[in-house]
């Protein structure tokens, strides 16, 4: 499968323009009137009358209190510092549009020394002309307002107004700066305000985020806004509003992947594809050729690198390094409490070189701490739901649940699944209770697998068993198989987690479950047997029991309603986080801030 055709490079056009007022928007309070009251020395209140009502404009007021106040900077500073609190979500609200393409940029009739000191866990950088944005230093924050300077001899302070202009409701000439911030070609230009001074800004604007008065303008004049309490209502909006990630999936065709590719927040360049099932496609000049650098901005890689051989897979990650693209590693298949033989090469090689690494449970997460002795930071994200609610629904439509059927996916017979004993066990139970056990299995598996050992085939040919012997096992029958049975079998002689656990939950199936795994993790209301690391008679009787415990339960009510919502706030949402968060914007900020100071 080739790259997606229809999915160009970013270009330093595909950015958005977020202008953010300060006082009474990021600080929780009107914060001139709080700096007023305890260092003003003349009647400011009557000097915000004047302007109010038109008698005086926004830099006339502003030259007044400032010529008011009584304070040293130090004192001033540590007042802003110490006496008004920043609104509800700051820091996350910056940290949010760090990692997006959305370029900040503070406008502020307020004064510059009073904003560094508010921000002084941020960098900032004070522009006086349009020119100066082409040495933004790196991550610092763009603050446009007016600039107050001490007069140490005399204790008093004057008041310089960089951004003015025709404007008499604000100084800096907001509406000015927005038009001309527009030239530069942004996709969108939001604007986070709150006041009357605000009116002319936000019918330039496309979409306003707005509190008080605004708000209420915004309503009357049909313009395209949201009102916010916290600044996390802006940032949860704006995410809407944010290009898709495009992911280089690894591969992308299993259900558990497809999932991610929403065309909206995440987008899978390479739909459907199995890239590992070909070593050769694997070498970095012919890997270059199918999926240019330029096309993806990251890749995530889950499982099948094993594949190929570990100097293929070395050779990839250097090319995705050279290329300064982000790798992100799930881990999925790891071993938990019953031994075999592991080395452990391949996993040691993506714990050593991916940029990010997710599991899906916190005991796989400490495994892999413990077995390659590092404190590598490590995000565990469930796995939620395996088919989409809405097919599981479709697919169960006039299907009636089977009180006395277990299912038991085979597949492709991997050697972690204690197969015969499981079935000689079962088929014991089976004749006391007369339960029913439907089996899944590939025919191309089952067909070594009875040349190797013929016992497994006498027992899988026992009419007392129902065995579906298929080339590709769909998610169709899966689904319609489980969502008839009563409870679902999971044999394993090791894992850490089940894709089946979770259809299980999908279909309202019981889970009867080796102890091997972490299944308790994934759903705390399942049956497990002890394990042993040998399959013997008394393992047998375990199992058994376990059926039986399953066997006399109330069917259950399927889960699917929930599982949606489930997936998009618990498990999507942060492997978006996760995407936005190691994704470069450095590079494309930096020419976004040069592109800015040429218009």
């Amino acid at each position: 499968m080739q790259i997606r055709d229809d999915m160009p490079p970013y270009s330093v056009s595909d950015f958005d323009i977020l202008l953010c007022d300060f006082d009474g928007t990021l600080n929780s309070f009107d914060v001139t009137d709080e700096v007023l009251r305890r260092f003003a020395s003349g009647d400011w209140q009557e000097v915000g009358r004047r302007y109010e009502s038109g008698e005086s404009s926004h830099e006339e007021m502003n030259s007044q209190f400032v010529s008011m106040l009584r304070a040293k900077p130090g004192e001033l500073e540590e007042f802003v510092k110490t006496e008004t609190p920043m609104r509800n979500g700051y820091r996350d609200f910056f940290a949010f549009l760090d990692s997006t393409s959305i370029v900040p940029i503070i406008v502020s009739g307020w004064w510059d020394i009073c904003i560094r000191a508010a921000m002084s866990d941020r960098a900032t950088f004070f522009p006086e002309s349009f020119e100066d944005l082409s040495n933004v230093p790196e991550w610092a924050t763009v603050v446009i307002c007016n600039k107050l300077a001490y007069d140490e001899a005399l204790g008093t302070w004057s008041v310089r107004f960089p951004w003015g202009g025709i404007s008499r409701l604000s100084s800096p000439d907001k509406r000015a700066i927005l038009d001309r911030l527009r030239k530069s070609g942004p996709k969108n230009v939001f604007v986070v305000w709150d006041g009357s001074t605000d009116y002319e800004m936000a019918d330039s604007a496309d979409f306003v985020f707005c509190r008080a008065t605004l708000a209420k303008y915004c309503a009357d004049q049909g313009l395209p806004h949201r009102t916010f309490e916290s600044l996390d209502d802006v940032s949860a909006k704006l995410s809407e509003f944010l290009p898709a990630v495009r992911i280089l999936s690894l591969p992308s065709y299993h259900p558990y992947n497809v999932r991610f590719d929403n065309g909206k927040d995440v987008v899978f360049v390479n739909p459907d594809d199995d890239t590992f099932s070909d070593e050769a496609a694997c070498a970095p000049n012919s890997f270059e050729r199918k999926y240019p650098p330029e096309s993806y901005d990251l890749v995530h890689i889950h499982f099948e690198y094993y594949l190929i051989r570990q100097e293929v897979l070395r050779d990839l990650l250097e090319h995705f390094r050279s290329h300064s693209k982000a790798v992100v590693w799930t881990c999925h298949d790891r071993r938990s409490l019953v031994s075999e033989d592991f080395s452990g090469e391949y996993e040691k090689l993506m714990y050593e070189r991916a940029d990010r690494i997710l599991t899906l449970t916190q005991w796989c997460a400490d495994w892999l701490r413990q077995t390659f002795w590092s404190e590598k930071e490590i995000g565990v994200v469930p796995c939620g739901y395996m088919a989409h609610p809405a097919e599981v629904r479709r697919l169960s439509e006039g299907i009636s649940k089977d009180p006395r059927q277990f299912v038991y996916l085979a597949g492709d017979l991997r050697k972690s699944k204690e197969i015969r004993p499981a079935l000689e066990a079962f088929l014991k139970f089976a004749r006391k209770r007369f339960a029913k056990l439907k089996i899944l299995v590939r025919s191309d598996k089952l067909k070594a697998a009875e040349q190797s050992d013929p016992q497994l085939a006498t027992l899988l040919a026992n009419p007392e068993f129902e065995t579906v012997s298929i080339p590709h096992i769909t998610d169709e029958l899966i689904i319609r198989s489980f969502f008839e049975s009563h409870a679902v079998i999971l044999p394993y002689r090791w894992w850490t987690h089940s894709g089946q656990l979770e259809m299980a939950k999908d279909c309202g199936c019981h889970v009867v479950a080796s102890d091997v795994g972490y299944y308790r993790e994934q759903w705390d209301d399942i049956r497990l047997w002890r394990a042993s690391e040998r399959w013997d008679e008394a393992e047998s009787e375990r199992f058994s029991e376990a059926l039986s415990d399953v066997f006399d339960k109330e069917p259950r009510v399927p889960f699917w309603d929930a599982r949606l919502e489930e997936f998009t706030r618990n498990i999507l949402s942060r492997h978006v986080e996760t995407y936005r968060k190691i994704i470069r914007w450095n590079e494309k900020r930096k020419s976004v801030f040069c592109r800015l100071s040429q218009v």
